[in-house]
Parts: structure tokens; C-alpha cells; sequence
């Protein structure tokens, strides 16, 4: 019985620690992922205040003036876009697009800077891209 008992305790233990470890796995990753966004976040700042930067992921902002998108209406875009990427990333285990994402992505100004100047240029997580793909081909927007 004695035996049993140890032979149970060892395997609850293995256990406890296999959970453990599987946590600390996790809560690596979702830091890593929030150091690379706060690092994200003070670079795309930059890109705010000297926008000739963005011809480094080739992007000419007079193409983005000449399209009718205004340096705020570009950057705000972008940053929300970056925030709905992280939060795919992190959290959203449904892969589906909000209400109020839809909503957002429905603007023709938002579907036109995602995707001639964001995917794969400033947004390049290849699941977040799909999902928004995903959304144009099923919602045909106005241009």
C-alpha cells in the first residue's frame, strides 16, 4: 500500500511538474511577444516623425498622400492594426474577426493602406495576414 502511495505521489509530481513547465513555456513566449511589441510600438513612433524612414520597407509617402490617405490617418491604420496583430498573436485562439474590427476593416481607406502599404511591408505575421485575407475575400469592400 506504502509503495502505491509513493508510486501515486511520484507521478502527481512528474505532473506538477510537466504544468509547470509547460507554464513557464508560456509565459516566456507571451513576453517575448510584449518586448517585441513595446519595441514595435517606439520604432513605428520614429516612423511617425520622419516618415522617409518608411522608404525602407518600400513605401513612398507621397504614393500614400497621392492615394488620399492623410500621415494620420496612415499611422492611426497601422497602429491599430499592430494592436489587433498582437492580440491574434496572444489571445484570440477563434482566428475570427471582431464586430468591431469588421467594422474598421470595412473603410475603404483602411482595406487600400492594409493592402498596398501593410501586408508583408509593416505587418508580416503570416496567421494575422491570412485572417484578414480571409476577411476581404469573403467582404467585398468598396473601393
Amino acid at each position: 500500500m506504502e509503495k502505491t502511495i509513493s508510486v501515486f505521489a511520484l507521478i502527481i509530481s512528474f505532473g506538477s511538474l510537466a504544468i509547470s513547465f509547460y507554464i513557464y513555456l508560456k509565459t516566456m513566449r507571451a513576453a517575448r511577444q510584449q518586448l517585441n511589441l513595446q519595441l514595435l510600438i517606439e520604432s513605428e513612433k520614429m516612423l511617425k516623425d520622419f516618415d522617409n524612414l518608411l522608404a525602407l520597407h518600400d513605401i513612398e509617402t507621397k504614393a500614400i498622400r497621392t492615394d488620399g490617405i492623410t500621415k494620420e490617418e496612415f499611422y492611426y491604420i497601422l497602429t491599430s492594426f499592430r494592436s489587433s496583430e498582437s492580440y491574434f498573436i496572444l489571445h484570440n485562439r477563434k482566428k475570427t474577426v471582431s464586430k468591431f474590427r469588421a467594422n474598421f476593416l470595412r473603410n475603404a481607406k483602411v482595406e487600400l493602406v492594409y493592402k498596398k502599404y501593410l501586408k508583408g511591408k509593416l505587418i508580416a505575421n503570416q496567421i494575422f495576414i491570412e485572417i484578414i485575407d480571409e476577411f476581404y475575400s469573403k467582404n467585398a469592400c468598396a473601393q
